[in-house]
Order: structure tokens, then sequence, then C-alpha cells
């Protein structure tokens, strides 16, 4: 069975996190992580606390402190239909982590965006009918068409 230092060193792999980054998580340097990880440092409770409390995933507490159950993380059902949506939708990873970092934005930081978006393209969304662009050649043409004209001083 694994120790709790090697199931905190799985959980930061599985969030694809540097050990900088995890320690920004959970309240240490990058080194402190890797003596953690190495188990030359003990997991405290502020630091299973920090995690327990972290609003990006939802980690089953069990399996952390106890390696019981199979699942490093809990269910997520605003997860299971985020990635419904990119089934649906044809997502690649990249567009479904625009498409998910966005939703987790402030709203009036996704308010800025729609606004920049909505100024450089208009209100204007593609009819399903209408034929999206598939390469650069066709995106450059319809930004010329739909480019917003600079008004002239007369």
């Amino acid at each position: 069975m694994s120790t709790i230092n090697e199931r905190l060193r799985d959980l930061r792999v599985a969030c694809n996190l540097t050990q900088k980054e995890f320690g920004e998580i959970i309240g240490l340097s990058w080194g402190s992580v890797c003596q953690i990880e190495t188990g030359r440092r003990n997991v405290t409770e502020r630091h299973l606390h920090q995690i327990e409390i972290w609003p990006k995933k939802k980690v089953n507490m069990k399996w952390l402190r106890t390696g019981e159950g199979t699942s490093m993380f809990l269910d997520d059902p605003l997860e299971k239909k985020m990635l419904e949506l990119k089934a649906v939708f044809g997502l690649n990873n990249a567009q479904f982590n625009l498409f998910k970092n966005f939703l987790q934005l402030p709203p009036a930081s996704r308010d800025i965006i729609s606004n920049y978006l909505e100024s450089c393209f208009g209100n204007r969304v593609p009819d399903q009918k209408e034929k999206l662009p598939t390469s650069t050649k066709e995106l450059e043409t319809l930004e010329k068409r739909y480019k917003p004209q600079k008004e002239e001083n007369a």
C-alpha cells in the first residue's frame, strides 16, 4: 500500500502541476513539496486542509489520508456535464480547457472577455448551416469581411 506522501505526489502528477504550482496550493515551497514526496517531510493537517478546500479539484480525502478507495477524486456533477459538452461539440483538449477556464473566471472577467470578443466579431453567431472556416485563408477572408470599419472624420 502506498504512503500518504506517495499519494500526494500521485495527486500532483494527476493534476498536471509542477511542485512549485502544487506548493502554492498547499502553502509550501517547491523544495518542501519535494521533501514530502520523497518522505523526508511529513504531510500535516494544514496541508490536507488546503487540498480539501481547493476549489479546482474535489479530492477524495479518504483516499488521500488512508489509501482506501479507488479514486483520488470525488465525482463532480459539473465536471461530468462539461465533459459531456466536450463530447457533444467535439472539442479537443485545448478548446475544452479554454472553455473550462473561461467558466471558472469571476463573472466580471468573463464579461470583459465577452465584450472584447463581441467588439471583434459583433453580436454575430454563425448559422449552423453556414460553413465554418477550416483553414487560415478562410479565417482571414472572414476576418476582412467582418472587421469593424474605422469611422472617417470628414
